[in-house]
Parts: C-alpha cells; structure tokens; sequence
C-alpha cells in the first residue's frame, strides 16, 4: 500500500486484490474495499499502474514477488484471514498405491504445516527485517481498530459456517459402502485365477508341483 491500513475507515472505497473466493471477496467489502480478482503473478504490474490499490499477502509473497518495490507499507497486526496449506490428490490414484506409497505420502504430508511455519518464524529467515531493508515499512493498527475490523466481517464468517454442508448420516454409509467395494475388488484382483475343470494349466507341472494358474495383479 502507498498508505497505512490501520483502521476500518482506511479501507473505505480502495480496490484491494483477492484470490477467486466469493468468501474472501465478501470479507474485504464488509471492511469497505472493493475486491479486484487476481493472479499472484499479476499482481506486481496492477500495484505499479494502481489498477488495484492494495493486497492481503503474507511477508513471503511480499518478499518472492518484490512486491515491497510497489508497496510502501504493510500492516503488521491485522489478519484477514488464514491461508491454510492444503493438500489434494486424486482419491482413485491415491487409492491404487500401495499401503507403503500411502503412508510415505500422509508422513510427507504432516510435516508440512512446520515447515511452512518455520519460513515465518525461523530466526534465519528473518523476512521482517528483509523486508524493512528493502524499504518497506511497518504500521500497526490500535487494538479498537483491529476489533472494529473483526467485528465488521463477523456476519460473513457467520454465513459462511452457516452455509458449510454437514455430512447426513446416508452419505456417511453410502461412503462406507464405496469403500467396502472397493476392498472386495482389489481382493477380487489379487485372487489366483482357476482354471476351468480339464483346461491345461499354462505352467508346466514339475516333480511335486502341481501344474498353477498364473496370477494377475491389479
């Protein structure tokens, strides 16, 4: 921002950038700002021709995209909103691997919220003072103004957990169902196949072996 952000009244009328979230888009109105949707990627060139006036980012966006070159300020204690890391795989692909490849995954996968913390907090990585070394300063909003901000967005955090689905009892079985099926296929898959009564096995029979069927995994 050219200017600090530290009360609900400065966000009256600015265009500020959001990610493509109905939800997001929300909470910057009921602060006052008019969202503008945008890829992070463009975010720099909007800032420079003042297509939008401000943007809700953490240090290590601000820092990767250089965007304290297009910026003067940042509010250091006001938080829109959280930007979880979340991880997604296709459910089949993830079902076809092994038990193994599953756990390596899902242990990967825990270890990610530290790591993603530490960028922030890592005395190492010490992106506040970067960031002021490249110019930018910090502003801090009084804690009045950062509860008047709350309680502006209350009744769109409210909507939105009012309109959060809640799983019904029938889904909860029909997913449990899916799920036994898919045990009994993959069972199915792994089985050694008989063959017909009188039908040559495919595998010569050795001395003590009887003659076997091969088997197909899938």
């Amino acid at each position: 921002m050219s200017k600090k952000l530290v009360t609900l009244a400065d966000f009256q009328g600015l265009k500020m950038r959001s990610v493509q979230s109905p939800l997001l888009a929300a909470g910057l109105q009921a602060l006052g700002a008019n969202p503008t949707t945008l890829p992070a990627q463009d975010i720099f060139q909007a800032m420079q021709s003042h297509t939008v006036d401000g943007m809700e980012a953490n240090l290590g966006l601000i820092q990767t995209y250089k965007l304290y070159e297009v910026a003067k300020y940042v509010t250091a204690n006001v938080n829109l909103w959280p930007f979880p890391t979340v991880l997604i795989m296709n459910k089949d692909k993830f079902g076809s691997l092994s038990a193994d490849q599953q756990k390596a995954i899902t242990d990967a996968a825990a270890l990610v919220p530290d790591f993603s913390i530490k960028i922030f907090t890592d005395p190492t990585t010490n992106l506040v003072q970067t960031l002021c070394d490249e110019g930018l300063k910090f502003a801090v909003a009084k804690p009045e103004d950062v509860a008047a901000m709350a309680a502006a967005t209350k009744p769109v955090i409210a909507s939105s957990r009012t309109r959060a689905p809640t799983p019904s009892a029938s889904w909860v079985r029909s997913r449990r169902s899916r799920r036994a099926r898919r045990r009994r296929r993959r069972r199915r898959r792994c089985r050694p196949a008989v063959p017909p009564s009188g039908a040559r096995s495919p595998l010569p029979a050795g001395p003590g072996r009887p003659g076997r069927a091969p088997t197909r995994v899938g």
